[in-house]
């Protein structure tokens, strides 16, 4: 599944059981000795917000706010951390890239990371098959743009690469995405 002692950054979408899939995922990072630290927006409704991050911890996920810094994020990867976050969302520090066809808002995050701690990004997903019955996949790690490009070309084209991974199974089973998020802003 992954290597605890090599980082990387796991891809994901607001797609099938994404609660599911940070279990499977955390639970077997603990077997291994290692945690799951996963990107974290808390919710207004506060009694939904503790129920949501007891559910999750106790399925092995180790909670992080989404306002760490960037630079920390880094410094947790160099260190070999495990990272995973759900990138279909639109953000500060917008970038616009292509993201199913049509130009949309982006957030740099993640590609950021990878470049400047070196962790791969690794897509990964679970497909819903039947009831309780779920496919998990790990896809290849991504290639990264080339370091001889500008800190902005390079920085977009990495970005453009987490849109085309996430399509990847957005497009294979459009009818799992729970997308809320408005991509496509004017």
């Amino acid at each position: 599944m992954l290597d605890e002692k090599k980082p990387a950054i796991l891809l994901t979408a607001h797609f099938s059981n994404w609660e599911l899939l940070g279990n499977f995922v955390g639970l077997n990072a603990i077997n291994h000795n290692h945690k799951l630290h996963v990107l974290y927006t808390h919710m207004h409704d506060k009694d939904i917000d503790n129920y949501v991050l007891e559910t999750r911890e106790r399925g092995g996920m180790f909670m992080i706010n989404k306002d760490i810094s960037v630079m920390k994020l880094i410094h947790m990867l160099k260190g070999g951390a495990h990272i995973a976050l759900l990138n279909d969302v639109s953000g500060t520090g917008k970038m616009i890239v292509p993201f199913l066809g049509k130009n949309a808002t982006n957030m740099p995050g993640v590609a950021v990371m990878s470049i400047l701690s070196g962790a791969p990004i690794i897509p990964i997903c679970s497909y819903r098959l039947a009831p309780f019955e779920h496919e998990v996949e790990f896809f290849e790690p991504l290639t990264m743009p080339d370091s001889n490009l500008n800190h902005d070309e390079r920085l977009r084209l990495a970005v453009l690469e987490c849109n085309k991974a996430l399509e990847k199974f957005i497009r294979k089973r459009p009818d799992l995405w729970f997308w809320l998020h408005n991509r496509w802003r004017d």
